[in-house]
Formats: C-alpha cells, sequence, structure tokens
C-alpha cells in the first residue's frame, strides 16, 4: 500500500493504476501518482468532481473503484466505472480551519486488487458560506440566507460557491443569477413594482407593466422604483409621494383615487322598473376628477330644463386596490320647470371597473310625491 497527499482537489487528480499480469510477474498491481502543485482554497459543493482516480491494465480490462473507508466518513463517493471523486457532504470539506480527509481506495479487475491511501488536505475560510458574516459569529455557518439580511445588503461573496447557489429571497432565481442579471438577491421585487422577480416580465423596470391610477402595490422605499416616473409627467415617483399625489396618472388628483376616467365622456343611462332596463334619452355625459363623477344632463327625466342638470356621485373602494366599491351621491343640480325638491341615495351604490358599470338607487320627492328610481351608467362607447 503506498501513501500520498493531494494538496488541491479542484485541479484534475490523476491517478494512475498499471495493472499487469505477465510470466515473470504475476498478479501484481503497482500504483503511481504524479505530483501537485497547491492553488488557493475554493468552496466545493455537493456533488462537485474534486478530481478523478485512475488505472489501467496491459489488456484494457474494465476496471472496478471503491472506497474502502474515509475519515471523515461520508465526505466524498466515488464512480466505481470511472473513478471520479464526488462531494457528498460538503459541510465536511469547507471548514473555517485547515482539515483532511482521508480515503482508502480499492482498484479492481481480472481478480486482482490493490488499495491506495489518499489524502485531501483542505485550506480553512473565514466565512464558509459567503454571506458575510464570519463564522466565529454566524449562528449558522452553512446557511448563506441566514441572517436575514434587508435588500441594501452587500458584504456578501459573490463568489462563493454555496451563496451563489442559494435564493436568500425566495423567488425561485439563485444568488448567482441574480448577480448576473443585475437584479437584487436580496429583494423578491427588484424593481419594486409589485411583481416577483420569477414572473416579471421586466425585473428592472419599476413602470412595467403599466399600472391602473391608483395602484398601490409598489415598494415606496425601493431606489429603483422611487427614481422611476411611472406616469411620465416629469415628476419621479418619490416627488409625488411626497407631494401627495399618484405616481400612476399625471393628474393632480391625490393619491389612491379611483380611476373614474372609464365615465369620461358621453354614457349610456338605463332606469330599473321591476325587470326590465330603460334608456333614459340623453345626452348625458360625464367629467371625472379625483375619485369623483359630474352626471351632466336629465338622468332622471324630469325634462323641461333650461339647463342640464347636474349629479356628483363619489366612488369608494371597498377595500384598497380593488376596482370595485360603493357609489354615493354628493349633490344634485335640477334647473328644470319641475324640478324634484329632495334626491337622495338610498344605499350606497355599487360600481366595477371590470364590467364599467355604476348601479345607483335614488329616492326621489317631488310635489308631495316620493318615489325610487335605480340606475344604470355605463360608457356609450
Amino acid at each position: 500500500m503506498k501513501r500520498f497527499k493531494i494538496f488541491n482537489f479542484l485541479l484534475l487528480m490523476t491517478t494512475i493504476i498499471i495493472l499487469s499480469c505477465n510470466k515473470d510477474d504475476d498478479n501484481v498491481i503497482t500504483l503511481t501518482f504524479p505530483d501537485f502543485v497547491t492553488k488557493k482554497f475554493s468552496m466545493v459543493i455537493s456533488g462537485d468532481i474534486l478530481g478523478s482516480v485512475r488505472a489501467s491494465t496491459s489488456n484494457n480490462a474494465n476496471i472496478n473503484y471503491a472506497i474502502i473507508s474515509q475519515q471523515p466518513s461520508g465526505a466524498v463517493r466515488i464512480n466505481p466505472n470511472n473513478g471520479d471523486l464526488i462531494v457528498e457532504d460538503f459541510t465536511l470539506l469547507n471548514s473555517n480551519t485547515d482539515t483532511s480527509v482521508v480515503l482508502e481506495v480499492r482498484a479492481s479487475a481480472n481478480g486482482l486488487v490493490e488499495t491506495a491511501t489518499i489524502t485531501i488536505q483542505v485550506e480553512g475560510v473565514e466565512d464558509i458560506d459567503g454571506d458575510g458574516v464570519l463564522d466565529t459569529i454566524d449562528s449558522d455557518i452553512y446557511n448563506p440566507c441566514s441572517p436575514d439580511q434587508n435588500q441594501d445588503f452587500t458584504d456578501y461573496n459573490p463568489n462563493n460557491r454555496i451563496w451563489k447557489i442559494s435564493d436568500c429571497d425566495a423567488d425561485q432565481i439563485s444568488n448567482g443569477d441574480e448577480i448576473s442579471e443585475g437584479t437584487n438577491p436580496y429583494n423578491a421585487d427588484s424593481d419594486g413594482d409589485g411583481i416577483n422577480d420569477n414572473i416579471d416580465p421586466e425585473r428592472l423596470n419599476p413602470c412595467f407593466p403599466e399600472q391602473f391610477p391608483g395602484y398601490a402595490n409598489y415598494d415606496p422605499i425601493n431606489p429603483l422604483w422611487l427614481d422611476a416616473d411611472c406616469d411620465q409627467d416629469g415628476v419621479i415617483n418619490s416627488t409625488e409621494l411626497m407631494d401627495g399625489t399618484d405616481p400612476y396618472t399625471n393628474s393632480d388628483c391625490p393619491l389612491y383615487y379611483i380611476n373614474t376616467s372609464i365615465w369620461e365622456g358621453s354614457l349610456k343611462v338605463q332606469t330599473l322598473i321591476g325587470n326590465e332596463l330603460f334608456d333614459v334619452l340623453g345626452p348625458i355625459t360625464g367629467n371625472a376628477e379625483c375619485g369623483e363623477l359630474v352626471l351632466i344632463g336629465d338622468i332622471l327625466s324630469f325634462g323641461d330644463c333650461e339647463n342640464p342638470p347636474t349629479t356628483t356621485i363619489k366612488l369608494e373602494q371597498f377595500v384598497p386596490n380593488v376596482k370595485e366599491g360603493r357609489v354615493i351621491v354628493e349633490s344634485q343640480n335640477y334647473d328644470c320647470t319641475t324640478p324634484p325638491d329632495i334626491i337622495n341615495s338610498l344605499v350606497d351604490g355599487t360600481y366595477t371597473e371590470e364590467s364599467k358599470t355604476i348601479r345607483v338607487k335614488l329616492q326621489i320627492m317631488s310635489s308631495g310625491f316620493t318615489f325610487t328610481s335605480e340606475i344604470l351608467i355605463t360608457p356609450l362607447n
């Protein structure tokens, strides 16, 4: 048995085993190992091939390789067909102190068997997992994503193998791939637009995909989002936040207003009587401004009006970021021959942006009579 040390297991490690069988020297196996040059240690991960043990026979017989023993146990395994030494448990090969793994390897062919002892020397490192936290104070030296870090953290080692294959922001993109793409390995939403990197078609464009006015799922502290101008009004998002305006519309409306512009322009108004809808004779138009909608026209069909009546309604979301909510009648102005005395909404109406429908039930009191009318409002085109 011969003993040798392999100083750099990341280099191609070639072990030549000559198996010969002849008249003068039956059943003799000779093992020879070339010298190796020591280079700086690099981290390894499970599945890495450290090098190879090689054997040959005079008649090119198939050779089988096996590890008889190793210390510490379970550090590497060997490919029985080609002698590749493969990392099994990377924690036994990565340490903050100099360590070694000792293997006893067997080669067999044609009934001949020989063994060799291989020593893999490992140079210690101060930060095994590359997370920027020294192992002496790191609570989990093999977990590069512990402790948690904020999106501004940059003290990691981008060349560390363990760190590169991990996914510290849990966005299904490895840290190494994030570095290659320029995204943030510590923020699942690199551009702050509210869409995780793994489904974002443009991971570094905080204004794509385009969002509706009042959109609020963005990250208000993300530097990429803050420096962008998503509504292209010449005012960056951070300034819009400070001014209280909406970074997703180029108007001066307060932040988070409802997108009443859906009902801007010519409208179709219908009155619901029983189960039948009847069109209200127009023209009816809508002026949208900051969550309010001014309806211009005789939506209640009183007729004989010198000036077009106006009804102002306010739209409020049921819950934030949902495109539906309630409708409140704020004021009415009827300059008609027989104007109604009072118009009240019996209950909150409703609206949905998806169907572009406003629905509200009104109570009208006029000339001693009280009646109700439910109207539906949609864009004319």
